[in-house]
């Protein structure tokens, strides 16, 4: 009777992986902005600020999927997007970042 090697060590590794990444992606969308609440014509509005704008493209999935699971609208941006639009203030320097 041979023995063979439990295939069950990879597959843990990769879904151990897996979730890491999932809990960091998650962890960035939760701290990294600024959020405010904004009141519209349609309600409640979520704007989440971030640093930078390769940010606010990264987390855009989760937003929709906020959006869509949590029945408020999210909205996106960086900070220098929304000092284009001339929505909000930039915000103050953090110690976090330059």
């Amino acid at each position: 009777m041979t023995s063979r090697p439990s295939s069950a060590a990879p597959i843990l590794a990769v879904l151990a992986i897996v979730l890491a990444t999932l809990g960091v992606y998650v962890g960035g969308y939760l701290w990294l902005p600024a959020v405010s609440p904004a009141a519209t014509s349609n309600g409640l509005v979520l704007v989440k600020i971030y640093p930078y704008r390769w940010q606010s493209w990264l987390f855009s999935p989760a937003a929709s999927f906020e959006s869509f699971f949590g029945g408020t609208d999210v909205v996106l941006g960086s900070e220098e997007e929304m000092a284009e639009r001339r929505l909000f203030k930039p915000l103050p320097a953090s110690p976090l970042r330059p």
